[in-house]
């Protein structure tokens, strides 16, 4: 993997693991959370067995509580209603049949 340590995160730097499409981000040397990035075909599974590469944003609303966010961020959408732990990612566009771009758990670093 690439690593690499971002210091403008947060409280802490945030060391980030990137695999591909996928970054994994550590605090002190702990999991902290993820950012993953949807590749073409490949399956990515989320709450209740939804394959999140494929679902709409009708499908995410209605099986996962998906919600548009107020963002700076364009497209983003949050899941469930633990804010406190996000589970979240964002939309290709802001249309009912909008894809998910990405997904995002746990520790961020967005410039917002």
């Amino acid at each position: 993997p690439q690593t690499g340590t971002e210091d403008d995160c947060g409280d802490d730097p945030v060391t980030v693991a990137a695999f591909d499409a996928l970054e994994i981000l550590f605090v002190d040397g702990a999991f902290a959370g993820y950012f993953a990035t949807m590749a073409e075909g490949t399956p990515f599974t989320g709450p209740g067995g939804l394959d999140l590469s494929t679902a709409d944003f009708a499908k995410l609303e209605r099986r996962v509580s998906a919600e548009r966010l107020d963002s700076t961020l364009d497209g983003e959408v949050a899941f469930g209603s633990n804010r406190e732990h996000p589970f979240g990612g964002f939309l290709e566009n802001e249309s009912e049949t909008a894809r998910l771009k990405s997904v995002y758990a746990g520790t961020t670093c967005f410039y917002r």
